[in-house]
């Protein structure tokens, strides 16, 4: 005796397998797209953000002196430089991953231009500026093996300056690359919506 799939609607029609469902059951691959990129994008911003808190960090006593405010004597003793021109232009870069975190919720195109944009002029720019500013101290590490660590510090503070310069290029690259991918599943999706 044969036995039969049980059906909301009865027996199935004859002469199909159940195999046949397999045109119906494909996501657009834009959809698939978007949500890949959207994905990492959000790790994009998030190791923006730590890299915008370490850079807080160091500014630490020149924030409170702007402010005002006395110094802890822990941030005394480590004798932090105080902020280069190129490190407060970077700062604003954080408004780019803004942009492009509050696109991503209703694929708001226009918001994540404004935020490729601000990441490519206020985050890559100024970070690839610092890495002009510290190349000599670079050069000088690599071939001359002599950098002076500062007092109160395990570390040169320019050579930590030169491994956040890497990760922040990393960062702002893949950033740069996952938003265009981003922008261009969002604009496949909209022709295909209009046609």
């Amino acid at each position: 005796m044969k036995e039969m799939m049980a059906s909301r609607k009865g027996q199935r029609a004859a002469g199909t397998d159940g195999n046949d469902f397999m045109h119906r059951e494909k996501v657009a691959n834009h959809y698939s797209l978007s949500v890949l990129n959207k994905g990492r994008v959000k790790w994009t911003i998030l190791f923006h953000w730590m890299l915008f808190i370490l850079m807080a960090a160091r500014f630490s006593t020149s924030i409170c002196h702007f402010l005002n405010v006395s110094i802890p004597t822990f941030l005394l003793q480590l004798q932090l430089p105080s902020p280069q021109l190129w490190e407060l232009a970077w700062l604003p870069s954080i408004m780019g991953s803004l942009f492009t975190q509050l696109s991503l919720k209703k694929n708001n195109s226009l918001l994540l231009w404004q935020g490729l944009i601000g990441t490519l002029v206020l985050g890559l720019l100024p970070v690839l500026l610092g890495c002009v500013n510290v190349y000599p101290v670079v050069k000088s590490y690599l071939f001359e093996q002599h950098t002076p660590v500062q007092p109160g510090l395990a570390f040169n503070i320019e050579i930590a300056t030169c491994v956040w310069l890497m990760i922040a290029i990393q960062v702002h690259l893949y950033h740069v690359y996952f938003t265009i991918q981003l922008l261009s599943a969002w604009t496949v999706g909209s022709n295909k919506k209009l046609k």
